[in-house]
């Protein structure tokens, strides 16, 4: 979550690095509350039912990890984060309508080639490691996704460059 308060100022050049500490720890307590759990218990459940590294169990784990568990889980997440913001419930459901197919997409074009890449050619004892390196970009991306504001991708009460030259949002 980090990474994406970085704000590039003055050309391009990073001036900037104020962490929101608060976004960052809801970012840590729902991956040590529901993401490391959830996704522990679902990883061992898909290994136990199609177990091996053939291709069939392989793709048989990624096509159920994504068709099944990603569309309930992403938005599960999404709700969770913009719920521990603060937001009104009423705002929740719309934000979450126009977020998640996009998220959803770039889910899968992340997740199922890394998933297979995983199964498949990563020994079992680094596949967390693996998959922790390839959440760390995804998680960025969520980051950004969740804060992304409801005015063509500004976030609230920060400066962004847009055409090189920076522009004060109006909630300053």
């Amino acid at each position: 979550d980090a990474i994406i308060e970085i704000e590039p100022i003055d050309g391009g050049s990073i001036t900037t690095f104020d962490v929101d500490w608060h976004r960052t720890g809801r970012f840590g307590a729902l991956g040590f509350a529901l993401v490391a759990p959830v996704v522990h218990l679902w990883y061992g459940t898909l290994m136990v039912r199609f177990p091996g590294t053939s291709m069939k169990a392989v793709l048989k784990r990624t096509s159920f990890d994504q068709l099944f568990f990603a569309p309930i889980f992403l938005p599960t997440f999404m709700i969770n984060l913009m719920m521990l913001e603060g937001r009104p419930f009423d705002e929740v459901l719309p934000k979450l309508g126009r977020d998640l197919p996009d998220a959803l997409v770039t889910n899968w074009c992340l997740w199922c080639p890394a998933m297979l890449i995983n199964f498949r050619f990563v020994p079992l004892k680094y596949q967390v490691l693996y998959s922790n390196m390839v959440g760390f970009v995804w998680n960025t991306y969520l980051s950004w996704k969740t804060q992304e504001g409801e005015d063509g991708g500004e976030q609230e009460g920060r400066s962004i460059v847009r055409d090189r030259e920076v522009v004060a949002e109006s909630h300053m």
